[in-house]
């Protein structure tokens, strides 16, 4: 059974800055969490590499290994999001800098979700390697159904029916009709409401993903 190790006063403190690492090749995972019960956290990637069968270079790693060759450590926790993102980078980068692999697919740090450079490339190469496979099986390279049939002009397999074809008519007759609606004035005003509405709301905020949930906070 995997370890869990907890840094000296964080148990309360649901701000958790957390660390997985593989017993057998010293490779590592940076993340952070909020929840009240920091290991779920922990449970949360089990179930997604063993329950969920997601494709991440960890989850990967923990179907190959055994989640028992994996510990999940806290090492730091932080008492506002700013100061959460900015310890997930700063570990991050202490690994990077003592010549630690890590299984972050994203740059850590309250990036809104954008991939790094590296992720970038390793995601193409991927994605590459995986058209290249599926033409090697006698596919065209593209995504297919569970039944084996190919996306493009197959009935969906839930509705049981294909969807509406539109004819340069009625893409006219449609674009023609939403842009009245679209002119009229009670849409307008109502549309510039809830812009303004929207726009208080959130701003001096930003945004970033904390355990797969949108959180709004402070720039």
């Amino acid at each position: 059974m995997a370890q869990q190790f907890f840094y000296p006063g964080c148990i309360n403190n649901n701000m958790i800055i957390y660390i997985i690492t593989n017993l057998v090749t010293d490779k590592k995972y940076v993340g952070q969490t909020m929840q009240k019960d920091p290991k779920s956290r922990w449970y949360d990637h089990q179930r997604d590499a063993f329950k969920n069968n997601k494709k991440y270079p960890l989850y990967n790693s923990m179907r190959k290994h055994g989640k028992e060759n994996f510990t999940w450590e806290i090492v730091d926790h932080a008492s506002s999001m700013q100061e959460l993102n900015e310890l997930e980078s700063a570990w991050e980068n202490k690994l990077l800098n003592e010549g630690v692999e890590l299984y972050n697919l994203r740059e850590t740090g309250g990036n809104k979700g954008s991939h790094s450079e590296i992720s970038i490339k390793k995601m193409s190469e991927s994605q590459k390697k995986a058209h290249a496979r599926r033409r090697a099986n006698g596919g065209d390279g593209g995504w297919t159904r569970s039944d084996g049939g190919p996306m493009k002009g197959k009935v969906h397999p839930k509705k049981g029916k294909p969807g509406k074809k539109w004819d340069e008519e009625s893409k006219e007759k449609h674009k023609i009709k939403m842009q009245e609606i679209h002119s009229r004035p009670e849409y307008k005003e109502k549309n510039a409401k809830r812009l303004r509405e929207q726009g208080k709301k959130y701003t001096g905020m930003t945004w970033k993903l904390v355990d797969g949930k949108r959180v709004w906070i402070e720039k």
